[in-house]
């Protein structure tokens, strides 16, 4: 881990196997890059679909039970992760269901996804005092390989800290290990 103090922003860097996940509590964001050997049209394209999706999203030993996806710029992606049997909700679940909603704001095969996210309950509706985000995906293209950057940036420090309280950095990293593992099964 590395700390980097530059005026009022604390940028830590921390890398967990292959991906390095990025905080900037100055600029609000979480960062997270992660290389992947394949093409930036495959990598992206695992985003595109619930049939793709629905391999990967999500930490180590999680599912995609639900996943209602319309991709295109000013749709919506619906989505339910499910937590390993054995570990217990936040209000004693055990199994237990994490609902988000995404909006997609932009859509740029095969460079860019842009989109707001929020933390919903199984009708799609925002839960008050969770944090929504705004991110931006990227897709570098390395010669057959691809560099993804995803960063997303909170209004609050607050809000930065509760999804990191959450163990976002590992659950991020868990969700590229998957990807990563579905892009070489597939090839």
């Amino acid at each position: 881990m590395s700390t980097e103090t530059s005026g009022t922003s604390e940028v830590v860097e921390t890398r967990i196997g292959p991906a390095i996940a990025r905080t900037d509590r100055g600029e609000l964001t979480f960062t997270m890059l992660r290389e992947f050997d394949a093409s930036r049209e495959r990598v992206f394209d695992a985003f595109a679909s619930c049939e793709a999706i629905s391999r990967w999203w999500g930490p180590t030993d999680w599912t995609l039970p639900h996943c209602e996806m319309d991709f295109r710029p000013g749709g919506t992606w619906l989505y339910a992760m499910r937590a390993p049997a054995g570990l217990i909700g936040p209000n004693g679940e055990d199994p237990w269901d994490a609902w988000g909603k995404i909006y997609y704001d932009e859509i740029e095969r095969p460079t860019k996804l842009v989109y707001r996210d929020f933390f919903v309950d199984p009708n799609g509706i925002e839960i008050p005092g969770m944090p929504e985000s705004n991110s931006t995906v990227s897709f570098v293209d390395l010669g057959g390989r691809t560099n993804l950057i995803s960063t997303t940036r909170y209004a609050s420090v607050e809000a930065l800290e509760q999804v990191i309280a959450m163990g976002m950095a590992e659950g991020y990293a868990q969700t590229l290990e998957r990807l990563d593992a579905d892009l070489a099964a597939s090839a």
